[in-house]
């Protein structure tokens, strides 16, 4: 991740804001449309894993077979508004078929939460890796080589393919079962994920309507300084990810078996994401100016506010993923979407008021703002998801979060034992 985000940086110096915006906002169109694309099943093939020990192909095979429709519909889709807003633009649209191709590879993704199940993200975890090399040396190559715009769209897309190559590979080395696609299964599946795929499509709405309106309501360059901002505050993430991804079985289990530990788990993993993200944003807002100075250069000066602003957005925004291990367990999806929804609206209004003033900076404060709204206010407007957002604030203030003396020493007791 750390070598990915230092070439980046310097294919964004290269691209300049300009060609650098064009690629972000056109990628804000496939961002859109992987929503819809996963159709939720990030959010509940775990637990149709754990729940079904005995029909994992089945499983695996109905998941995977419903996203490679659905990617397919979504590239036809996104090469179809791109042609009619920009008129088959040449740049626009090599750039449009090059990014979404990644919809099609990002469908065996599904594979990694096979090994999640099992407690084995190591594997998903080192494919990952090399798969950032690829790319890697792949955008040396075209820096190198002084390359137009279009050969840096295809510079993801190749980082999915390797991941979707090589999860094939270890998933038939490591004894997984034969794929198997049953209409029956996905059906059942589809009625549970559809509340997180509407939520999921929600969020993606307004987390790219930003660039759609800079790009839109001023233009690329604005979107390139505040994608310059947020690719530097996406560059850590993965770990809040991973922690997530790790604990959401391990909670799901403790659900079934021990509530209060249930509970306390839910606190211990909030706490863990709320003070490294507000840790991170803070070494962000003081050292922006530097920051944005010598790893982008004077031309992205513009992004130095909307860093300091955006920077904050990642723990209420990852409060809400890891939200979604306690909508499942609690069987509240349905207000997922409704959750979601209010976000999207709340964007969209803040976005329109925003942006024409401010620019980029308006669009960083209406992400700040709906990120608040939507993973910790909101939520206390229904009685069915008030309990979350007064976990996240007793999580805040470390209730039950750091192990007791006792607790440690009955830990130790154990392991000596």
């Amino acid at each position: 991740m750390f070598i990915s985000f230092i070439i980046s940086m310097i294919t964004a110096r290269y691209l300049g804001p300009s060609n650098y915006g064009v690629i972000n906002y056109v990628n804000s169109y496939i961002s859109f449309f992987t929503a819809i694309c996963n159709l939720g099943l990030n959010s509940v093939i775990i637990k149709e894993l754990i729940d079904r020990p005995d029909s994992q192909g089945e499983t695996m095979g109905t998941v995977i077979g419903l996203r490679v429709i659905s990617s397919i519909l979504s590239i036809v889709s996104i090469l179809s508004c791109i042609g009619i807003i920009f008129e088959n633009n040449a740049v626009y649209m090599t750039v449009a078929v090059l990014q979404s191709l990644i919809l099609f590879f990002n469908a065996f993704e599904m594979i990694e939460y096979w090994y999640q199940s099992k407690l084995m993200s190591k594997r998903s975890a080192i494919i990952g890796i090399i798969a950032y090399l690829c790319m890697s040396i792949y955008r040396v190559f075209i820096l190198i080589m002084q390359k137009s715009v279009e050969w840096f769209a295809f510079a993801t897309t190749l980082d999915n393919a390797v991941v979707a190559i090589l999860l094939l590979i270890c998933y038939k080395k490591d004894g997984g079962p034969k794929f198997k696609f049953s209409s029956k299964l996905a059906k059942e599946i589809l009625t549970k994920s559809i509340h997180f795929m509407w939520s999921s499509l929600m969020v993606a709405a307004y987390s790219e309507m930003n660039k759609i309106l800079l790009g839109t309501l001023i233009d690329d360059t604005s979107v390139g300084y505040y994608s310059a901002a947020l690719s530097l505050c996406n560059t850590w993430p993965f770990i809040l990810k991973a922690i997530i991804d790790s604990a959401k079985p391990v909670i799901i289990e403790y659900h079934k078996t021990d509530y209060n530990m249930y509970i306390k788990r839910l606190r211990q993993l909030y706490a863990t994401i709320f003070y490294a993200g507000a840790a991170v944003a803070t070494i962000f807002t003081l050292g922006a100016p530097l920051i944005i100075n010598i790893l982008y250069g004077a031309d992205y000066s513009e992004s130095i506010m909307p860093l300091r602003i955006i920077s904050w957005y990642t723990s209420f925004s990852y409060l809400g993923v890891a939200r979604s291990t306690w909508m499942i367990c609690e069987g509240n999806q349905k207000f997922e979407k409704v959750l979601a929804t209010c976000g999207a609206i709340s964007n969209l209004l803040m976005d329109i008021v925003f942006i024409p003033r401010f620019g980029a900076v308006g669009a960083a404060i209406a992400t700040l703002m709906t990120q608040v709204l939507t993973n910790f206010l909101i939520p206390l407007c229904f009685r069915q998801t008030r309990g979350n957002s007064i976990l996240i604030w007793e999580a805040i203030r470390l209730k039950e979060v750091i192990p007791t003396k006792e607790e440690i020493k009955s830990l130790i007791s154990n392991e000596d034992n």
